[in-house]
């Protein structure tokens, strides 16, 4: 499993966005599906493909781009390389909390970048600070993470997604607001979130805002579901044969979160 991503690994998956620009012409417009570590509950990557599969129907294949994402940073560079191509719909499978989306979940880059910053302030003595926690946290893409200068700096495009497009989130809890973070003493280092920036919107909700964009995210857990005769339903096991794959939340469907 890659611990992130860069456009040579997305090159070499015939996913390189200078390479779709030249291909496409100024003002297509297609599909972008990001995929998470998955960890406990499988191969994400499964779950983008089977939604690809899907968008077949409306778009031709070279207008979906499929990438694996772990990284935040490598999150806000990948947006920023796009040049001609519109997104019509951001699809973003991970992880979730309220507060972020962890794309990197248990991977190895994450929990080592997490140590490292923690072990430094035990070191100095000190509690660890806000910021040290949100640059720490580069597997996951935290609600505070658009108050930052590199998202800010991205913010300022108006050409990135078509007028009418949507953005969703497929997992668990990234509707949820008002999060608050929480550590088992004596450790501190989640709750630094906390000292600023409260209370949390959603992500969903920060999503909305940050691109202008009507966002969808679950309010609950979510489960894993599969198309078999048409029908969506949960299984013990994956079957042999089935149509699609998908998450879905435990209660209710997808919420809308609009533009504030």
């Amino acid at each position: 499993m890659m611990n992130g991503l860069n456009l040579i690994v997305a090159e070499a998956q015939g996913r390189d966005v200078s390479h779709l620009d030249i291909l496409l012409q100024v003002k297509n417009k297609g599909i972008l599906i990001f995929y998470g570590n998955g960890a406990d509950l499988g191969d994400f990557g499964q779950f983008a493909e089977s939604l690809k599969k899907e968008k077949l129907k409306k778009y031709p294949k070279e207008k979906i781009i499929v990438v694996s994402m772990q990284n935040k940073n490598t999150f806000f560079e990948y947006l920023s390389k796009f040049k001609t191509f519109q997104i019509d719909e951001l699809h973003v499978f991970s992880h979730a909390a309220g507060g972020g989306l962890y794309l990197g979940y248990h991977n190895n880059e994450s929990q080592v970048s997490r140590t490292n910053a923690y072990n430094q302030s035990l070191q100095l003595k000190r509690k660890i600070t806000y910021e040290e926690v949100v640059e720490a946290e580069i597997g996951a893409l935290l609600t505070d993470d658009y108050l930052t200068a590199k998202a800010l700096k991205l913010k300022k495009r108006n050409d990135l997604f078509s007028s009418n497009a949507t953005i969703k989130f497929w997992g668990c809890n990234s509707g949820i607001s008002n999060w608050t973070y929480s550590d088992t003493p004596p450790a501190y280092y989640w709750s630094a979130l906390n000292t600023k920036n409260t209370p949390k919107p959603s992500i969903a909700q920060a999503t909305a805002d940050f691109f202008q964009r009507e966002t969808f995210g679950a309010t609950s857990g979510s489960h894993i579901e599969f198309l078999v005769n048409g029908k969506w339903e949960i299984l013990k096991k994956q079957p042999k044969n089935h149509g699609g794959i998908r998450l879905h939340p435990d209660k209710g469907n997808y919420n809308s979160y609009k533009p504030k």
